[in-house]
């Protein structure tokens, strides 16, 4: 059996079982940077279908940057990108989204300013199945019900933030 795996600081990563078709995610030699300051260098990886993919490092280390750029959030100073395999090196990130990849923004990295459901909504805005994002939105729901909670409560503040702060492990309190 094939074993691949990645870490950022360069080191042995635990190996998973590489896909025997091709890659649904490939990256190539990526870097990219924030200004003069080149926050990863020369990350390759690929994604087979149906595979878990992590990317572990320490703070700093680059796992939101590469993440970010494989999104189209950030543009790759080098290498390609790959998903399904078409080239979606430095697209759009909205071209990105309706080929079906997207990045979930982690902590407090929400829309503050709208409610938990609209949040989950913005996951949904390139579809136009109703019936299919309401059987979404209710898996969502059954999966992390402390959500289906805040989207009924009616805070002063960001109910989304407060959704934030839950899973943050940061209680704040919030009457309904």
């Amino acid at each position: 059996m094939n074993m691949q795996a990645a870490r950022i600081d360069g080191g042995q990563g635990v190996a998973a079982p590489t896909a025997p078709t091709a890659p649904v995610l490939r990256l190539q030699n990526v870097e990219s940077a924030y200004g003069p300051i080149r926050a990863i260098r020369g990350v390759s990886l690929q994604v087979g279908r149906g595979q878990i993919a992590t990317v572990l490092g320490g703070n700093g280390a680059g796992k939101s940057t590469i993440l970010k750029t494989i999104s189209g959030i950030i543009d790759p100073r080098k290498g390609s990108i790959e998903f399904n395999g078409e080239d979606i090196t430095s697209r759009d990130p909205s071209l990105i989204v309706r080929r079906g990849l997207s990045h979930v923004p982690e902590g407090r990295e929400v829309f503050a300013l709208l409610s938990v459901r609209d949040n989950l909504m913005m996951g949904a805005y390139t579809r136009h199945d109703r019936d299919g994002i309401a059987r979404d939105l209710e898996a969502v729901y059954r999966y992390f019900p402390i959500l289906n909670l805040l989207s009924a409560s009616t805070c002063n503040r960001s109910r989304a933030a407060a959704a934030s702060a839950t899973r943050q492990r940061r209680p704040r309190r919030c009457r309904p």
